[in-house]
This record gives structure tokens, sequence and C-alpha cells, in this order.
């Protein structure tokens, strides 16, 4: 399971090492179908505060797409 917490702070960098986290979940012997693997982000795009260190609101719902995307190629909501 991945869970991020204040992800409207969350950088693309970021983003980039939950993506890669998170591969495997959709892909080879990691998509098992007796696994459940779940991604839980938590953010409020209105309440970032750490742009100054490069803090990406929009990433939240781009981020949103791509898991949205690779969790249904598997079955998974």
């Amino acid at each position: 399971h991945m869970l991020v917490d204040e992800a409207q702070d969350t950088s693309p960098v970021q983003w980039d090492v939950i993506r890669l986290l998170t591969r495997e979940f959709t892909a080879g012997q990691g998509a098992r179908t007796n696994v459940l693997r779940t991604i839980f982000v938590v953010g409020d795009q209105k309440q970032s505060i750490y742009s100054f260190q490069g803090a990406d609101p929009a990433g939240f719902d781009r981020m949103r797409q791509h898991f949205g995307t690779e969790l249904a190629q598997v079955g998974t909501p």
C-alpha cells in the first residue's frame, strides 16, 4: 500500500519517486490478482504552502489521472 499525505506540497521529483515505487502495482508479478494494491493520496490544492520548495499542486490532478489509468488496466479501482 502507498499513502501520500499533504500531496498538494509534493514536488515533481517526489511524484517521480512515488510513481516508480508504485509501478510494480500494475506490472508483471506485482499485478497479481490475489493481492490488492492501493494508493491513497490526501491533499488540498488550496492549502499548498511550499511552492518555494518546488511543490506542484497541479501534480495532484496529473497523478490522479496517471494512477487511475494505470490501475484500471489491471482492473483495480
